[in-house]
């Protein structure tokens, strides 16, 4: 990268910065011998991405043509860069160099006067800048480096006349805008710096007074699991990288402004060394792919892969942080010899133990509290020395920042089935590398059945295994062969399950039974893994045996070897003796779906929800709620439930009504449970559920068709108030046509029903249509509006009539009801015309000798004539109406199918 640049930068990317960058270098008075030339160019810094460098390179390095030197301080030269060099004068001492560009700058730029100031044996630097100027300050084999973020030029000549005795030599780069002042001392002194953003000051001597605040270098663990170093470095400006000659490589300095933050003690790491520095901040790469970049103050170093970083180093970070042990290996817990006492010892040394962690000096209570935890980790009691661990860490805050603390705290975490303590723990910086920490993180991502990142971990911590007792070894070969069984990788769990020994303890031995069965029917084995799985359900270790049970009953129903009454006797029982964890999980899961595929469907979800609330965060508890929603929609969408009882439907879905979808698959739902209910009568739970969808669930068209069916609904169970109620408290002033002309018909009918005559005509008056017709009539047959009610009448049989169709029953009973209105209202014509238009029909028909009283009787007040009105005015009108609006608006409509809006 440039310089001058932020973001990753890299060494190897800096490495073509060549002499045809180079500048001549500004003198005194006259020229520099060849000789001197020479040198200062072969010692000069080359900023990387620079045009500039203090001198020119030698011919023989094939350099550009020089530029011309200055003659004199007064006057810059008359000849440009481009040109050839003149051929150099004399000169006495070659004290001071400066770039080419500096000659070349215009006449008007500002020209900062650097003076010196001396205090005893010391002397103080003073740089005035005009505006806020970043830099930095470091010494390095005697030199002292001044990088200063400017493009204001630099007078030094009073340094040379002046300081001859401190420095031997100084000399100026400049590269864009970036200027490094080299200040070669003569004899070792101490550098200190201040500034206030525009002045700077540097003091040199024996004794100086300023302090430089420390800077601290952090390690941070990456999202990978590498590491990478942190330096908070307020006003940080940009970094640099610089072609240090003196020592042959090249380094990143990183600007900063005031006030003075230094590296106070050099910092030395396997990619990269941060030397000690007054103001700012040096990287000196040791790998080609180190970067240093900054975010916002701070300071990243990073590579591909992250940087390697110890554990045991890791306090040098923390300041007035002591670790519990030096050791390379914070990770290593030694098992061994914490287990060597027989179960008689044990009891003395933990009485001991205890009576020591009540020292009253607080680093012996607290040695002796690790002391114990690690005592009783070797006995493999995880809670009771996490509980120790605890205490320890109560009392002193500082432990937890103890990669060996965290190792220790971890493992007895795991031991105690806290997996959340764990994963913390595991994932602190001084274990991110360490080989042992990877098994116990392998082991913890076996339990979260993370197998990929548990493979990884088990390979990474595979070589320091052997450190461990055969007891331990055995806990990781069972998990890395638990993680390989998930990943169904049947060759790396058989590398594992054969490299026990024989002579394992019996919870050993049998949960290697289990595992042994699981590969066994991954590999097509079916005899060999029921032989495992049994031998395992003989082992009496409880968590095995109840794992065994379920792998068998799983292996026969699937090779048809148990039938599904005692699949479901044998899970019942295992649920029943085994609770609490992933297992229970598993069998509440299978006997639900051996439920549902028995028709069981209120067990199926009685189970179901069982198993959900008591593992909700568990993925399986999450796949299984999905199941319950799917088994619910194919229910009542699909048409499963047609097949149950529709009383025992309704309260099935009154009790998993929570189960109902969203949108309009919810809606559905709802109305064809609706449908199944009419179907059968249930009328009053019908409207219910639809009362329900409509003020909870629509709106909009929807809410409004779906309440005409719910009208419809009241209306057959001999409400038609209520039927009311609901088509006014749903109406719309916009509706689709369609759904307006429903509703309509059914206020009317309503309002017919309930004797508002005039109302129900006037709502039908702009209205057209068969069943508008009709509802004329029955509106004036209930008013007793008999002359209007058989007129009316007459004029929906004239169209059959004139056609000369076959009357069918409904039309014959609307010829004697437009009789018995015409016979009602004393319209003798209307008689007379009923005779003429219908006598021959009727006279042939089952209803003649009716049709022959009504037609031909006048005395309204004769015992036949009201005999034969009560019988016809008896027969079902709102039944006739409900059955013509059904096939008026088809079976859709009438379900009240919602609009989706």
């Amino acid at each position: 990268p440039a310089a001058n640049k932020t973001g990753d930068s890299s060494p190897a990317a800096e490495r073509k910065v060549s002499g045809a960058n180079a500048k001549a270098p500004e003198s005194g008075k006259t020229a520099p011998k060849p000789a001197a030339k020479a040198e200062a160019a072969n010692d000069a810094p080359a900023v990387a991405g620079g045009k500039a460098k203090p001198a020119a390179e030698p011919k023989s390095e094939a350099a550009p043509k020089p530029a011309v030197a200055e003659k004199t301080a007064e006057k810059p030269a008359e000849k440009t860069a481009s040109k050839p060099a003149a051929k150099p004068a004399p000169q006495d001492k070659p004290q001071v160099a400066a770039s080419a560009g500096t000659a070349s700058m215009p006449r008007s730029q500002n020209i900062i006067k650097v003076s010196l100031h001396r205090v005893g044996s010391s002397v103080k630097l003073v740089f005035p800048f005009e505006q806020t100027v970043a830099a930095a300050v470091f010494e390095q084999a005697g030199v002292v480096w001044a990088l200063f973020e400017s493009d204001q030029v630099l007078d030094l000549s009073e340094l040379k006349t002046a300081a001859g005795d401190i420095f031997g030599k100084i000399d100026r780069v400049v590269s864009q805008n970036l200027q490094i002042v080299r200040l070669h001392m003569n004899g070792r002194r101490l550098v200190r710096a201040t500034g206030d953003n525009r002045n700077w000051f540097i003091t040199i001597g024996n004794l100086v007074l300023d302090k430089t605040r420390p800077l601290l270098l952090k390690r941070v663990l990456r999202e990978d699991g590498g590491s990478k170093m942190e330096i908070l470095l307020p006003g940080a400006r940009k970094v640099h990288w610089i072609d240090n000659r003196l020592l042959g490589r090249k380094m990143a300095v990183v600007t900063a402004r005031g006030p003075t933050r230094g590296v106070i003690k050099t910092q030395k790491f396997v990619e990269f060394t941060a030397p000690k520095t007054v103001h700012g901040v040096i990287i000196q790469p040791l790998s080609d792919h180190l970067t240093v970049r900054l975010a916002y103050d701070k300071v990243i170093i990073n590579q591909r892969g992250g940087l390697t970083v110890s554990g045991g180093t890791v306090h040098q970070y923390v300041e007035g942080q002591k670790p519990i042990r030096e050791v390379g290996e914070p990770g290593f817990l030694d098992f061994v010899n914490w287990s060597q006492l027989n179960a008689a010892q044990f009891n003395t040394r933990m009485k001991a133990l205890t009576l020591a962690a009540g020292d009253e000096d607080p680093e012996k209570r607290i040695k002796a509290r690790l002391d114990q935890a690690r005592f009783l980790l070797g006995r493999m009691f995880g809670a009771e020395a996490l509980g120790v661990l605890k205490i320890a860490a109560d009392e002193q805050k500082g432990l937890v920042k103890d990669p060996v603390f965290n190792m220790m705290r971890a493992v007895a975490a795991l031991m105690a089935g806290r997996n959340d303590i764990a994963r913390r723990d595991l994932k602190v910086h001084g274990l991110a590398q360490d080989h042992h920490a990877a098994l116990w993180r392998g082991v913890l991502a076996v339990r979260d059945k993370d197998w990929a990142t548990a493979s990884k971990e088990f390979a990474k911590g595979s070589d320091v295994m052997n450190k461990y007792p055969i007891a331990v070894q055995g806990l990781f070969r069972r998990e890395w062969a638990r993680m390989a069984l998930g990943r169904f990788d049947p060759e790396t769990a058989a590398l594992q399950l054969e490299a026990f020994p024989p002579g394992l303890d019996r919870e050993t031995e049998a949960d290697l039974s289990l595992m042994r069965g699981e590969l066994a029917e991954m590999n097509g084995r079916t005899s060999e893994a029921f032989d495992f799985f049994a031998k395992a359900v003989r082992s009496d270790v409880a968590p095995v045996v109840a794992k065994a049970r379920l792998k068998l009953v799983e292996l026969k129903l699937q090779n048809n070897r148990i039938n599904t009454t005692d699949a479901k006797k044998e899970l019942e029982s295992l649920a029943f003796a085994w609770r609490g964890d992933e297992l229970e999980l598993k069998v509440l899961r299978l006997l639900a779906n051996l439920y549902k595929d028995g028709r069981e469907y209120r067990r199926a979800f009685e189970t179901m929800k069982m198993a959900v609330k008591h593992y909700a965060d568990h993925e399986d508890a999450k796949i299984l709620s999905s199941d319950m929603e799917t088994l619910f929609k194919d229910l009542y969408l699909k048409g499963d439930a047609d097949n149950m009882d529709p009383l025992e439907a309704l309260a099935l879905f009154y009790d998993f009504r929570a189960l109902t979808p969203p949108g309009h698959l919810g809606d559905d739902m709802i109305r064809k449970l609706a449908e199944r209910l009419i179907k059968v009568d249930l009328l009053e739970q019908a409207a219910e559920i639809l009362n329900h969808q409509i003020n909870n669930r629509l709106s909009g068209a929807a809410r409004a068709e779906v309440a005409g069916r719910l009208a419809y609904v009241l209306l057959m169970d001999q409400k038609p108030n209520e039927a009311l109620r609901v088509l006014r408290q749903t109406r719309q002033s916009v509706l689709p046509k369609s759904i307006a002309r429903k509703r309509d018909v059914l206020e009317a009918r309503a309002l017919a029903e309930l004797g508002k005559t005039r109302q129900a005509i006037e709502l039908l008056s702009a209205m057209t249509g068969p069943e508008v017709e009709r509802m004329k009539a029955e509106a004036q047959w209930m008013g007793r509006n008999w002359q209007q009610a058989g007129e009316q009448i007459e004029r929906i049989l004239d169209g059959d009539w004139k056609k000369g169709k076959a009357l069918t029953d409904r039309q014959r009973q609307d010829v004697l009801r437009a009789g018995i209105c015409f016979a009602l209202a004393g319209d003798s014509l209307g008689q007379e015309r009923l005779r003429g238009k219908f006598s021959d029909e009727m006279a042939n028909s089952p209803d003649a000798e009716p049709f022959r009283i009504i037609s031909e009787t006048v005395d309204i007040k004769g015992q036949a004539f009201n005999k034969l009105a009560r019988e016809i005015a008896s027969r079902d009108s709102l039944g006739t109406f409900l059955e013509a609006y059904r096939r008026r608006f088809g079976a859709a409509a009438a379900a009240g199918a919602t609009t989706r809006s």
